[in-house]
């Protein structure tokens, strides 16, 4: 991917996408992702024929909203994808990072056990994962609510 293809991508993310990590199974799976919402079905094609992932459509607000879809990646080419457009986020790189981390312990079966199963240490270091990108990613009233037990600049992990 060129340097423009990144940075555009990171625009649109940093303005209109989403990156975070969602929560299924009642809390013992999560999930990185990463989608954006537009009412131009071509460009996100073309978002996908360039990084792949999936386009769905998206459920509308209202009887004056224009029709809308979705393009989502999650999965082994999230790490691609996060890796490509994170030195040209400026909003969610903090989240990206968190993101990546999480991905990369999937990938890599981080705290897998021989039987294929978390263990404890590692389902904590998922959920710790998951508690601080819900905090960044958190808006409106209920993002103004949720307390940041620490610093911000302290919840990103290292690479």
């Amino acid at each position: 991917m060129n340097e423009a293809d990144k940075r555009e991508l990171a625009n649109f993310l940093d303005t209109e996408g989403f990156i975070g990590i969602t929560c299924v199974k009642k809390g013992n799976r999560f999930i990185p992702m990463i989608f954006l919402v537009n009412t131009d079905l071509a460009w996100l094609e073309a978002v996908k024929g360039k990084w792949g992932g999936t386009i769905s459509p998206h459920k509308n607000r209202g009887a004056n909203c224009k029709r809308s879809w979705q393009w989502h990646i999650h999965g082994e080419s999230l790490l691609y994808v996060l890796d490509a457009v994170r030195p040209y986020l400026k909003i969610k790189a903090e989240p990206c990072g968190l993101c990546r981390e999480l991905q990369y312990r999937i990938s890599h079966k981080v705290g897998v056990d021989h039987h294929n199963r978390l263990t404890p240490q590692e389902r904590d270091t998922r959920a710790e994962l998951h508690r601080k990108c819900k905090l960044l990613t958190a808006r409106g009233p209920r993002g103004e609510q949720l307390p940041l037990a620490e610093p911000k600049a302290q919840l990103s992990l290292p690479l």
